[in-house]
């Protein structure tokens, strides 16, 4: 199908622009090279807004720098004629060689066509007001067909459905429609879309997949191209709203609540959030996430396909805090109601992550030593004097200078200690040069977290050996007792050969 829609109106003010002061006549100013462009629709419909675009462009070779402060539409070129429409721009400098674009809106009430002014007033650096003038032509057409937009209700801001409806009140079919959508705060998959034709008091949607980087309203140009049974091109553009703001929340919701169990520093514990449905009617696609800054959350997200009228489901996750405290911790709650909209609850709780009152701890007790020579054996127990079982309890002589653990027992596994108790343990060491004191290591786990702790026994000296040494000189003194029965026996047995012979 051939598209053959009428281009907007676009008027461009070349080098050495129509310049005039403010509250003055046209005038040309011969030493200034800035221009300005105007593009307006050719057929707006009375009583809908529709955007008039501005484009200021100052010259390279210009050496001024301009301030845009205004963009009216005036019934004449002075400065004085009937306003119809204005905006009044921020601090908006055009350096040389630089181009910008501005638009403002207008309306019209009655139909026919309008010869109009666009003002464009300018400050230069020097602070002298200037007023460029362009001429344009409205045809307003109260004959088109209506246009108006629709947006698919949505929590997020991820894709959704935007729809525009025409609507032909024309007496005669409308043919080769093509419509194109543009914004610059709303992106969509496929601009424009087309349709072969619209009978008269006939209805049609285009629907597109659009999504916003900003939850709210954004202005949305809708520009419709058709042929009139009589083949008149036209073209007709809109500035409609698409709304991506959040849908307005129930009088009634679900109910969360959350609990913690108790463990050390540095644990992980069950964090339990509970999802209350107090509402007459069941509710569909929940999912529930979780979300701290000073909590560490394991699987931050549940889902669950529905939850009953007047049920609960409880959801656990694993959490984690470094230090003892109470924490916020954020809940976004999403599904889908009984009419089958999209809603999104926020709620910020306070997690306990402070620890038991009396955890699992381990001291050793009874400690005794019994030393022969450099090696020592290390006697005790390992008393639980926590209120809650402890696991993997293990008793080692631990690394140090002039120290080693040696066998039978360098090690002893006493395993659960259950609270308020206490197992005994053996083990045995090496000393050297000297060294009095036995380094034991005492580890067990308690809420799944390893602690250790060391603690030193005492050895005491080794004892000194004393040996006799025999006095006299030339070598006399006492013979060994097992020398002097070896010279006994040879003494016995020289005598018994004696007496035989």
């Amino acid at each position: 199908m051939t598209r053959n829609p009428v281009p907007p109106l676009l008027v461009a003010l070349v080098v050495a622009a129509t310049v005039a002061p403010a509250g003055a006549g046209v005038a040309v100013a011969d030493d200034d090279f800035v221009s300005v462009a105007v593009d307006a629709p050719a057929f707006p419909t009375p009583e809908q807004p529709f955007r008039i675009g501005t484009t200021v462009k100052n010259a390279e070779v210009s050496d001024t720098r301009y301030d845009v402060r205004r963009l009216e539409l005036r019934s004449g070129e002075a400065s004085g004629s009937e306003l119809h429409s204005e905006r009044r721009l921020g601090p908006t400098t055009v350096d040389p060689g630089e181009t910008i674009r501005r638009s403002f809106e207008s309306t019209f009430n009655k139909t026919g066509t309008h010869d109009l002014y666009v003002h464009v007033v300018l400050v230069t650096s020097d602070g002298d007001s200037q007023r460029i003038v362009q001429p344009v032509t409205l045809d307003v057409n109260g004959e088109h067909p209506q246009l108006s937009l629709d947006t698919e209700s949505a929590v997020s801001l991820d894709s959704r459905t935007m729809t525009v409806n025409v609507s032909n009140g024309r007496d005669d079919v409308v043919r080769q429609l093509a419509l194109e959508v543009e914004s610059d705060d709303v992106s969509v998959d496929e601009d424009s879309k087309i349709r072969a034709q619209l009978d008269s008091g006939d209805e049609t949607s285009f629907s597109f997949t659009a999504s916003a980087e900003e939850a709210g309203t954004h202005p949305v140009e809708v520009t419709l191209s058709y042929t009139t049974a009589d083949g008149e091109p036209r073209q007709l553009t809109r500035l409609l709203r698409a709304d991506f703001g959040p849908p307005a929340q129930p009088s009634e919701h679900p109910q969360l609540s959350v609990t913690s169990e108790s463990a050390v520093e540095n644990a992980w514990r069950a964090l339990n959030v509970t999802v209350s449905n107090g509402m007459e009617k069941q509710v569909r696609q929940v999912s529930l996430e979780t979300e701290s800054d000073d909590v560490t959350i394991r699987e931050n997200r549940r889902v669950v396909s529905s939850l009953d009228a007047g049920a609960e489901r409880t959801f656990s996750y694993r959490a984690s805090a470094s230090e003892s405290g109470t924490y916020p911790v954020n809940l976004t709650l999403v599904y889908v109601d009984s009419e089958g909209l999209e809603r999104q609850i926020t709620r910020t709780v306070q997690a306990d992550m402070t620890p038991p009152e009396n955890p699992g701890n381990v001291s050793l007790t009874g400690v005794s030593t019994d030393r022969q020579g450099n090696t020592v054996t290390v006697s005790g127990s390992a008393a639980n004097l926590g209120g809650e079982a402890v696991d993997s309890v293990v008793v080692s002589v631990a690394d140090a200078q002039n120290v080693a653990a040696v066998q039978p027992q360098p090690e002893y596994f006493v395993g659960t200690v259950e609270s308020s108790d206490f197992v005994s343990f053996d083990v045995n060491a090496r000393l050297s040069n000297n060294r009095t004191t036995v380094p034991l290591e005492v580890s067990y786990v308690v809420d799944g977290v390893t602690r250790t702790r060391t603690v030193m026994a005492e050895a005491g000296s080794a004892p000194t050996r004393s040996v006799e040494s025999g006095s006299g000189g030339g070598g006399g003194g006492s013979l060994p007792f097992a020398l002097v029965g070896v010279l006994v026996a040879l003494v016995l047995v020289a005598s018994v050969w004696w007496a035989r012979r």
